[in-house]
């Protein structure tokens, strides 16, 4: 069974052309190319979109945890909350730096292997 999308093409007018309403951009008549997407999916799939289920849903529990007691780790290492609020920065850049890093060990690695390697580095350090 194949679902078809179906999208218009937009035309999006420059300086000499008519601009349409403020709504957007003006739709031309006639449907783009249509992109056949399977309906059904096997079962590889479903078990690689369950892992990936298992692992968003570990790190939401992992991050929830960790900010409950944020005021438990402020008043344990004894900051203020200036410095709290600067470590909490340094994580935030931490991930801005990782996130790209995190593409190409994918793609070098394959998904299996990084989700386990990172799942396992994890759990060693909490």
């Amino acid at each position: 069974m194949i679902v078809r999308c179906d999208t218009l093409k937009y035309h999006v007018p420059g300086p000499d052309l008519p601009r349409g309403n403020a709504a957007g951009p003006v739709p031309v008549t006639g449907a783009a190319p249509s992109l056949a997407i399977p309906a059904a999916v096997g079962p590889q799939l479903s078990r690689a979109r369950h892992a990936v289920s298992v692992a968003f849903i570990a790190a939401g529990f992992a991050f929830a945890s960790w900010a409950s007691r944020i005021p438990q780790v402020r008043a344990q290492l004894g900051v203020s909350p200036g410095v709290l609020g600067l470590i909490l920065l340094c994580i935030a850049l931490g991930s801005a730096v990782a996130i790209p890093l995190a593409g190409l060990i994918v793609v070098r690695a394959g998904e299996a292997a990084t989700v386990a390697v990172t799942s396992l580095i994890a759990a060693a350090v909490t």
